[in-house]
C-alpha cells in the first residue's frame, strides 16, 4: 500500500510540479536501473518506469535484465508486459548464451511483425534444451507468424509453442499447413487469433496426420 501511495504522490508531483519534478524523479529512477544487482530488484523498477512513462532507458534496462537472468541462471527468465520489441535482438543475443534456459516466454511484450526476423533466427538456431515457447498475446505479430513456422521446421528441440492472441489470420495458417507436418512439435496453441471455423476444421484435419503432435488449439 505505501508503495501504491508513493507512485500516487510522484504523478502528483510531476503534475504539480512541472518539468522540473519530472526530471528529479526521471533520474532517481535512471540510478536505481544502473545500480540494481539483482533481477528481482530490477524487474519492479522497471515497471515502474513504464508507469511513469519513462521510456528513454527501457531498452537498455531491458538489456541489463536479461544479463541478469543469465548471470542468475534462471531456467524460466519471465518476459511478460515489457517493451522487447526494439531490443529483441538483444535479448535474443544474451539468452543464447544461457544453457539452462528450457522456456522462452515472451508474453504481452509489443512485438510487432517487423521485429520478427530476430525471434525466427534464434529458433532456427535450434538452440538445445529449450523446449517451451510462449508468445501470448503479442497481438501485432500477425504475418510475422509465417517467418516463425518456417523457422520451426528447422528446429528440432522445441516440443511446446504458444500464439494466441497473436492477431494471425486465414494466410497465416495457410503458411502453416505447408508446413506442419514437418515440425517436431506436440502441442501447438494457436487459441484467440483471427481464423474462420473452415480454417481451424483444415489445422485439426491436418495435426492428426502429424506425428509426435498430440495438441493442436485454435
Amino acid at each position: 500500500a505505501d508503495v501504491e501511495v508513493c507512485k500516487a504522490a510522484a504523478k502528483a508531483i510531476m503534475a504539480m510540479g512541472g518539468p522540473d519534478a519530472a526530471r528529479k524523479i526521471w533520474q532517481g529512477k535512471e540510478k536505481a536501473v544502473q545500480q540494481a544487482e539483482a533481477s528481482h530488484v530490477l524487474l519492479p523498477i522497471i515497471k515502474e518506469c513504464m508507469e511513469y512513462g519513462f521510456s528513454s532507458f527501457l531498452g537498455p534496462a531491458i538489456v541489463k535484465l536479461t544479463q541478469l537472468y543469465v548471470e542468475e541462471g534462471k531456467g524460466i527468465p519471465l518476459f511478460v508486459d515489457l517493451p522487447l520489441g526494439p531490443v529483441l535482438d538483444q535479448v535474443l543475443s544474451i539468452l543464447s548464451k544461457h544453457i539452462g534456459l528450457y522456456k522462452l516466454i515472451l508474453k504481452k511484450c509489443q512485438i510487432t511483425a517487423g521485429q520478427i526476423e530476430p525471434l525466427a533466427k534464434w529458433i532456427s538456431a535450434n538452440h538445445k534444451g529449450t523446449t517451451e515457447m510462449y508468445l501470448n498475446d503479442n497481438t501485432s505479430i500477425g504475418k510475422g507468424s509465417q517467418a516463425i513456422f518456417s523457422a520451426l521446421m528447422m528446429n528440432s528441440s522445441l516440443k511446446c509453442v504458444a500464439l494466441s492472441n497473436c492477431g494471425l489470420q486465414d494466410e497465416d495458417a495457410e503458411v502453416l499447413l505447408e508446413k506442419l507436418t514437418k515440425m517436431q512439435l506436440v502441442e501447438l496453441n494457436l487459441s484467440g487469433n483471427n481464423f474462420t471455423e473452415g480454417m481451424k476444421a483444415r489445422l485439426r484435419a491436418t495435426a492428426l496426420h502429424c506425428k509426435g503432435l498430440d495438441s493442436l488449439h485454435c
